[in-house]
């Protein structure tokens, strides 16, 4: 089977901060020739994205219309993740503690992950 034809699948795995889910999440991909998408890089990107157009936490709504008409892409150049928003570079931006605040909030808000 080509790629092209591989069916799609997807592969979650839950459960507390700090139990290994990430780890655990790569080793089976690597060893199902799957691709390991750090969905906290999402998560991270969309706290980044509030943060950087200095959107209220308090207002949900003006988060949602933000992404909607905002593209965050995640692509694989030689197996790596990286992150784009609206066309800009941000993976090396994910890892900075000072938007972090935004991402409980974030995570609440109904409607954003469509």
């Amino acid at each position: 089977m080509t790629e092209k034809q591989r069916p799609c699948v997807i592969i979650a795995i839950d459960g507390p901060s700090g139990a290994g889910k990430s780890t655990a999440a790569q080793r089976l991909a690597h060893l199902l020739g799957y691709r390991y998408i750090d969905s906290g890089a999402l998560y991270r990107a969309v706290g980044w994205l509030v943060c950087a157009h200095a959107l209220a936490l308090e207002d949900p709504a003006a988060i949602v219309a933000c992404l909607q008409r905002t593209p965050i892409e995640l692509t694989f150049p030689d197996g790596t993740l990286q992150v784009w928003v609206a066309g800009k570079w941000v993976t090396s931006n994910l890892g900075v503690e000072g938007w972090r605040g935004a991402l409980s909030p974030v995570r609440r808000i109904q409607g954003w992950g469509q």
